[in-house]
């Protein structure tokens, strides 16, 4: 957490621009990990989501007073849903490889 004397730089957008080239080239030449690296770095989110939903709960109501229903549904529901594992596993390669792209 930042103190109350930090601040934030703002990244240059010619930086920005060379991270996104190189993320591009690295993308190319075949050096981004595995569709399925992926997949399981999507289901560990989705099971997160699932076994830590309480701890998520109770944070959001120590920080924000917000109720712990609203927490379980909205943003580990959301969640979960968003990335439930079947909407990976059935994708088709071609596919994938396009949502990674954009």
């Amino acid at each position: 957490m930042m103190s109350s004397e930090q601040v934030r730089e703002d990244t240059a957008l010619d930086v920005i621009e060379k991270i996104f080239q190189d993320l591009r080239n690295s993308f190319n030449q075949g050096k981004t990990k595995p569709i399925a690296w992926r997949r399981k770095q999507i289901e560990q989110v989705y099971k997160m989501c699932d076994e830590q939903r309480d701890y998520f709960a109770r944070a959001a109501y120590a920080d924000f007073q917000r109720p712990n229903f609203e927490t379980k549904l909205f943003d580990c529901g959301s969640v979960r849903y968003s990335v439930h594992p079947n909407i990976y596993i059935s994708l088709s390669p071609r596919f994938e490889m396009n949502v990674f792209m954009h």
